[in-house]
């Protein structure tokens, strides 16, 4: 059942779109965040691994956060052809899962509450896209058509 809202519609679609936007620009931010504050000791060999492993593992959660926000806030069709999970209740909150456990290594109470929250609620988007069978984008492979409706 479709609430209206002011002026536009709540459907489950659209409110699980601005969810992910918020939680794709929270994390952005914790990664970026993560990415400046981590110590990176290049002493010796194994440590000069462990740091580089440390910069690629922090790039690709920058990477994760900017994908998940530019396809739920500006309904770029890019990171869904790339990641076509995203493209479900399931998989987005599978995505959410993941991008949640990366922003926990940000030791702070931001990096905390943000990592829970987004695994709370990508465990929510999970259990719902079980319980409903219900496709995110019935008409297309862009969250374009929901910020257009």
């Amino acid at each position: 059942m479709a609430k209206k809202v002011l002026c536009c519609t709540l459907t489950a679609p659209k409110v699980h779109q601005v969810l992910l936007a918020i939680f794709g620009l929270i994390n952005l931010i914790g990664a970026a965040w993560l990415i400046g504050v981590e110590d990176y000791p290049f002493h010796n060999g194994d440590t000069i691994r462990s740091s580089v492993s440390l910069i690629v593992l922090h790039l690709y959660h920058i990477m994760l956060s900017l994908c998940l926000f530019s396809a739920a806030a500006l309904g770029s069709t890019r990171p869904m052809e790339w990641f076509g999970l995203l493209t479900n209740f399931i998989g987005s909150g599978f995505y959410l899962v993941f991008i949640g456990f990366l922003t926990l290594r940000l030791a702070t109470v931001y990096g905390m509450v943000v990592g829970i929250v987004t695994i709370v609620y990508g465990i929510g988007s999970i259990i719902y896209g079980f319980a409903t069978k219900k496709e995110m984008l019935e008409n297309g492979t862009s969250y374009r058509n929901l910020m257009i409706a």
